[in-house]
C-alpha cells in the first residue's frame, strides 16, 4: 500500500491527508449539515504511521507545513537589500537648490559640475513631463483677501446659505477706482501680484 500511496501522491504525508479528507467528507455526509469537523488535515493519520514505524518528533525540527507562519526571533535584525537606485522626485525648490549647485560647481571650475549638470538635465526632464497631483490652485473665491469686509472688490452671495454662512463672492463689476484702492491695499505682499 505505502508503495502505491508514494507512486501515487509523491508522499506518505500526501496520501495520510488525502485520507484524513475522505474520512472527514464520510463523517459530513453521515452526520449531516449540523457536524463540525476540520477544515483541512491535521496531520494526524501522519503522526500515527510515524509512530507506529518507531520514528518520534525531535521537538527542534519541524516540517514547514506544520508551522505555516513561523514567528520570527525578536530582537534580530532582518537582512535587507537595499535598492539599487531610489528614485526621488524632486519639487521646485529642490530643483532650484540642485540648479544653484550646479552653477556653483560651473563657476568654481568644480570636476562635479559636468556630472551636476547632467543630475540636473535629468530631473528637470522629469520634472517637465510629471503632472502635478499635489500642486492645489485655488480660486479668488478661496483667497482669503476677499473674506470679510465692506470692501467693493467682494459682494454676499445672496441665497438663504450664504447669508448664514457670511459667504462672499468676487465682485467682477468693479470700477476702476476700486481697483486701484485694492491694488493699494495689497502692495508689498507676497505672491499678491500675480493671484489675482
Amino acid at each position: 500500500v505505502e508503495d502505491v500511496a508514494i507512486e501515487r501522491y509523491g508522499d506518505l504525508r500526501s496520501f495520510d491527508d488525502a485520507r484524513e479528507e475522505e474520512i472527514e467528507l464520510d463523517r459530513r455526509e453521515t452526520y449531516g449539515e449540523s457536524y463540525v469537523g476540520k477544515e483541512k488535515p491535521s496531520g494526524e493519520l501522519f503522526q500515527e504511521r510515524k509512530l507506529d514505524h518507531g520514528i518520534h518528533r525531535d521537538p527542534r525540527a519541524s516540517d514547514p507545513r506544520d508551522n505555516p507562519s513561523p514567528v520570527r526571533e525578536q530582537g534580530r535584525l532582518m537582512e535587507t537589500v537595499e535598492p539599487t537606485k531610489t528614485t526621488q522626485h524632486l519639487d521646485a525648490t529642490a530643483l532650484n537648490r540642485l540648479r544653484a549647485k550646479m552653477m556653483k560647481a560651473k563657476l568654481k571650475g568644480s570636476p562635479e559640475a559636468a556630472s551636476l549638470e547632467g543630475e540636473y538635465n535629468a530631473a528637470a526632464g522629469l520634472m517637465a513631463n510629471r503632472k502635478e497631483g499635489d500642486v492645489v490652485v485655488l480660486g479668488v473665491m478661496e483667497n482669503r483677501m476677499l473674506a470679510g469686509g465692506a470692501r467693493s472688490e467682494v459682494k454676499p452671495v445672496e441665497n438663504r446659505r450664504g447669508r448664514e454662512r457670511g459667504q462672499v463672492q468676487e465682485n467682477e463689476d468693479m470700477s476702476i477706482e476700486d481697483m486701484i484702492v485694492e491694488e493699494r491695499r495689497t502692495r508689498g505682499q507676497a505672491g499678491g501680484e500675480g493671484l489675482r
